[in-house]
């Protein structure tokens, strides 16, 4: 997981962190927007690694993308408390 900071001169970076340690660092955040990315390579086959992923951090992204989810219009599934676009 990586996280966009500043560093010390205000120019942006990116920090890798683990789920425990993005749980420690990240325990409330405001005025902040969150965006979670994952290429999930099949929302079918992968889904119960995403829904474990997201229960297990204790803030939850405002928006998720994922990409190669191999929807077709008519399979397009839902996550619970989220808006979906396809």
């Amino acid at each position: 997981m990586f996280v966009n900071d500043e560093n010390l001169d205000g120019a942006p970076y990116c920090s890798r962190y683990t789920l425990d340690k993005f749980n420690k660092s990240f325990k409330s955040i405001t005025n902040c927007l969150m965006v979670f990315h994952l290429n999930i390579r099949s929302f079918n086959a992968n889904s119960d690694v995403l829904f474990h992923f997201l229960d297990c951090l204790t803030i939850k992204p405002d928006i998720i993308i994922l990409t190669e989810t191999w929807f077709f219009q008519e399979t397009v599934q839902n996550i619970d408390q989220y808006k979906s676009y396809h």
